[in-house]
């Protein structure tokens, strides 16, 4: 276990700035919301590296941190990764370490992972999530566009004398299910758009993530868990089974829809000293198909 522990000291966001009501641009489908759990979605029409920008500005001018960990599948460009061209944008220090990581839903908790083994090494890091996965998607498949939305997220980790420890971790990558979810580079398929076989990915989900977080839950005893806000199908069918282990399991997707990377900030951000001081299971899961779950404890 690293020796090193940090607290959540900030976390800033910046939403796509179009709000789609769904009910609106899908009339006649009846029971999506209530289905989905998602009344609205957001948009941009910004880059990837402006979205990006807009959320990490609002830490740097007032922060000084020595690491960048950027999480997206949302790039400019194949190459630079988005951390140079984050770098460029904002004129930030040539001596910030930086780490790209080219990761959906579940990116935010490998990221955090990641975080927790360098803090021996810096005492400020900075997790950067940003998709568009709007941009991704075809205009005929509704089951995505529901439930998308673009945002970007800042969130600095401080390393502190006495603060949060991750003190275990539970993974798996099932390399053969990634074709529940997928984008192709060239356009010989599905139009180059963001494929997704819903039913398919919470029979998975099902199947195999919640038996993992479950038996966390039921192991470990924790006091919050924080979930990747996928919908409420997905968000209700995990939280039934595990409610009885864990009373706080608090939801944003409603507010917010699915914003990828930067669901579990989004769900932090209000909640800082209650993830600080206590006990908390985080769980991202998604694209690959993977999942990061993270025992964060308290030292006392």
């Amino acid at each position: 276990m690293n020796s090193e522990s940090f607290i959540f000291e900030q976390i800033e966001f910046e939403l796509g700035e179009n709000k789609i009501e769904i009910n609106k641009k899908y009339p006649q489908v009846r029971g999506l919301v209530q289905i989905t759990g998602i009344p609205n979605v957001y948009e941009t029409n910004k880059d990837i590296v402006t979205l990006s920008s807009l959320a990490l500005d609002k830490i740097a001018q007032r922060k000084k941190f020595t690491c960048l960990i950027t999480v997206t599948q949302s790039h400019n460009y194949f190459l630079p990764g988005l951390s140079s061209l984050i770098i460029d944008k904002l004129n930030l220090s040539n001596k910030i370490y930086c780490i790209d990581i080219n990761q959906g839903c579940s990116g935010f908790a490998h990221a955090l992972y990641i975080s927790h083994k360098l803090l021996d090494d810096f005492e400020n890091i900075v997790i950067l999530c940003a998709d568009k996965y709007r941009s991704k998607l075809s205009n005929s498949d509704r089951s995505t566009n529901a439930v998308f939305s673009d945002c970007s997220s800042a969130t600095l980790i401080k390393k502190v004398k006495k603060g949060l420890r991750i003190n275990r971790k539970n993974f798996i990558f099932d390399g053969n299910k990634w074709g529940y979810l997928y984008q192709k580079i060239n356009k010989d398929l599905n139009d180059g758009c963001l494929h997704m076989s819903g039913a398919e990915l919470w029979t998975y989900t099902r199947s195999s993530i919640l038996p993992m977080i479950e038996d966390m839950a039921k192991t470990f005893k924790y006091d919050n868990l924080y979930l990747h806000q996928a919908s409420k199908v997905v968000f209700d069918g995990i939280s039934s089974k595990i409610k009885s282990y864990i009373k706080n399991i608090p939801s944003n997707y409603e507010i917010y829809g699915n914003t990828v990377s930067s669901s579990i900030p989004l769900l932090l951000k209000n909640r800082l000293e209650e993830i600080n001081t206590s006990k908390s299971l985080i769980a991202g899961f998604g694209v690959g198909l993977n999942a990061m779950l993270l025992e964060l404890t308290v030292e006392t």
